[in-house]
């Protein structure tokens, strides 16, 4: 991932010179940045279930893990290790993900520069947008829209490829969408390579408004079920970086910094959901670079950080894959995959042929239950 990169720079930067990166977020954040003592323990607002996003099919069963190799697309039973072959033949198809509508998943092909839809069985293969168009995009919770960046300072609200492409007339120069519920976007704007700004707006256009987060940085992800935000802070303090955890409740407003992220020496990147919303995965830096690791935080702050795997690396990773029930989480290397249980951290390298790992992490199908 380019932004880890970019961190792992700056992190040798500031620890060799003593002096701020030319990138990131700025050096003296504002005083309305919350803090909170490495032993006082946050407390997170639930947010009204009234405005929470249940999964439309059910209880999340495990299925298969798609996966692209050689120009074709795969999909491997994680009970046997056996691949299947989904879309094969002369073009060069890859980075499949499942769709939120549980019925498709979406991949690449090289050769016109488009996105393809097909069933998970791999049938009814065809086209629905061109590559360079929905690279930024992301769908509703409930499937059926994708907000899409025009390329050209505009964003796009698009009926899942079955109606015409709305323009909203975006007034921020936000380039990454990202869905907060079935109504209500987060737009997110790149500052300088790897800081980030916030805005939330209505899917109609309306309501545009900026979010506080002081010194963001690098990936965030949301949990749709429970309206939050999980996002990293990176400040330059002289010769030493520091960078937590934090939550934002879209319903209330506060930003609560997880207590189990305030730690002397280390600091806490990319951070991802679980599916279900109590876990979060984030990639763990000494000050000073090189080395680093994933580990698996409570999304209430309690309890340390679980250290997955027994030491750390220096390869950069490509991407987590959650199972859909929350229950193991698949960290995609460039050495490798790396497979875990939740809530024990327990497990390791797995010998699963799961090719075209430098690109493109698996996606893992959920079953309907």
């Amino acid at each position: 991932m380019r932004v880890l990169r970019l961190i792992a720079a700056a992190l040798l930067v500031s620890a060799c010179t003593g002096a701020p990166a030319t990138t990131g977020p700025s050096a003296t954040p504002p005083s309305a940045t919350p803090t909170l003592s490495p032993t006082q323990a946050p407390t997170l607002s639930p947010s009204p279930t009234a405005s929470a996003v249940a999964n439309p099919r059910g209880s999340a069963i495990n299925g298969s893990i798609l996966y692209s190799d050689k120009g074709d697309i795969f999909a491997l039973d994680p009970a046997t290790g056996e691949s299947t072959l989904l879309v094969g033949g002369p073009t060069n198809d890859f980075a499949p993900t499942v769709m939120r509508d549980g019925v498709r998943f979406l991949f690449v092909r090289e050769e016109d520069a488009g996105i393809y839809t097909a069933a998970l069985d791999g049938t009814g293969v065809k086209r629905w947008a061109d590559a360079n168009v929905i690279s930024s995009s992301d769908e509703s919770p409930d499937g059926r829209f994708v907000a899409i960046p025009d390329g050209g300072g505009d964003l796009i609200v698009w009926d899942g490829g079955a109606g015409p492409m709305k323009h909203l007339g975006l007034k921020v120069p936000a380039n990454n969408p990202r869905w907060i519920d079935n109504e209500t976007l987060l737009l997110v704007q790149e500052v300088d390579g790897f800081a980030r700004k916030y805005w939330v707006e209505k899917a109609d256009g309306t309501g545009l408004r900026p979010l506080a987060a002081p010194d963001a940085c690098c990936e965030q992800s949301i949990d749709t079920s429970t309206r939050r935000l999980a996002y990293a802070d990176f400040v330059f303090q002289g010769a030493r970086t520091s960078s937590s955890v934090h939550i934002i409740d879209f319903t209330t407003g506060v930003d609560t910094i997880l207590a189990s992220t305030v730690a002397a020496q280390t600091n806490y990147v990319d951070p991802r959901f679980s599916p279900d919303g109590k876990w979060i995965v984030a990639e763990q830096f000494p000050p000073g670079g090189g080395a680093h690791r994933s580990v698996l935080i409570a999304s209430d702050g309690s309890g340390a950080p679980i250290q997955l795997g027994p030491n750390p690396s220096t390869n950069m990773l490509v991407g987590y894959t959650f199972s859909p029930d929350s229950t193991r989480l698949l960290i995609t290397r460039e050495d490798g995959v790396y497979l875990f249980s939740i809530p024990d951290g327990a497990g390791g390298r797995v010998d699963w042929n799961l090719g075209g790992l430098q690109e493109n992490p698996p996606s893992w199908e959920r079953l309907p239950g």
